[in-house]
Parts: structure tokens; sequence; C-alpha cells
């Protein structure tokens, strides 16, 4: 458990922000969605909220294809769409 998430379009590592009630999950969720970003020692993903990755591609088929929102063969990370500001 890392904590490490990767943005869908960017290919981003960020985490989610150790304030979140998220942070402290025993089993984090494999996708969210968040609003903001904060640059410290690390990304931090702000104001998170669980996801199914299909969602995205039915909210905006404009941005998102179904070949990024499958889930990928065990990698080590867990993906982590960000919604919010694309």
């Amino acid at each position: 458990r890392t904590g490490e998430y990767q943005t869908v379009k960017q290919h981003k590592t960020v985490y989610i922000h150790p304030s979140s009630v998220m942070a402290k999950e025993e089993k984090p969720p494999t996708w969210l969605v968040y609003f903001e970003l904060a640059f410290t020692t690390k990304e931090y993903m702000r104001q998170v909220a669980p996801i199914k990755p299909e969602w995205l591609t039915e909210i905006a088929p404009h941005y998102y294809e179904e070949s990024e929102v499958t889930e990928p063969k065990k990698s080590g990370k867990q993906k982590y769409r960000n919604k919010a500001r694309r």
C-alpha cells in the first residue's frame, strides 16, 4: 500500500493528501476523482472521491477513451482519474 495513483492523461504520480479521510482507508479505492492538487514534498490530491472508471466515458466520451479507463494489468500502482481538471 504505497498510496500512489497515476493520472489518466498525463501519467503523473500523485498521492491522496494526508488530511483526507481516504488516506486513512485500509484498502484505498482503485479509482478517484480530485478537485485540487497541492504541491509540497509530493503532488497531493485534495477533495477526492471514489468513482467507477466507466463513469468517465459516460460523462465525457469526447475526452476519455475506453482504452484509458479499462483496468490495467497488475502494475503495482493504482489508477487515479482527474475528471475535474480535464
